[in-house]
């Protein structure tokens, strides 16, 4: 399994080869709630020293062109005071949703879980990961049995 990227990361390109290979692979979404996202994105790039402070200032920075001076001002204040889960839900709801929502809007799922709860979503990942190998095992051999008559 692989996350659903643009070709460019940050400043990395994925190779042309891996980018054609995730387009034409089988698309299952992943669903949580703002809340469990937020958590889990606070809990993941924690800001425990001046330079991931000093970063992510400077990131906020950067977005004040699509955010506006206002609100990149509210951002960079709940950083000085520590509230990270208030920049994350802004950050969600105002800028990264949205965007994704617009690249993924004529995506088609084959396979939508909740991930309120990691692994019970990766059990199903897997059941279903199985399901595919099993289905294509069995038009191989369908394939080749068809071949051999």
């Amino acid at each position: 399994f692989i996350e659903g990227e643009s070709r460019k990361v940050g400043e990395v390109f994925i190779p042309q080869a891996l980018a054609e290979a995730m387009k034409s692979g089988t698309l299952v979404l992943l669903r949580a709630s703002i809340d469990t996202r937020i958590e889990r994105i606070v809990e993941e790039y924690k800001i425990y020293d001046e330079k991931t402070y000093l970063q992510t200032d400077s990131i906020l920075q950067s977005m004040q062109k699509v955010l506006g001076k206002k609100k990149t001002d509210q951002l960079r204040k709940w950083l000085r005071k520590g509230e990270f889960k208030n920049i994350v839900h802004v950050l969600l709801e105002e800028y990264y949703d949205p965007r994704y929502q617009y690249a993924m809007s004529g995506n088609e799922y084959s396979l939508e879980l909740s991930a309120e709860d990691l692994n019970i979503a990766a059990e199903k990942l897997i059941r279903f990961q199985n399901s595919i190998i099993s289905s294509r095992d069995n038009s191989l051999q369908t394939a080749q049995s068809k071949k051999l008559n």
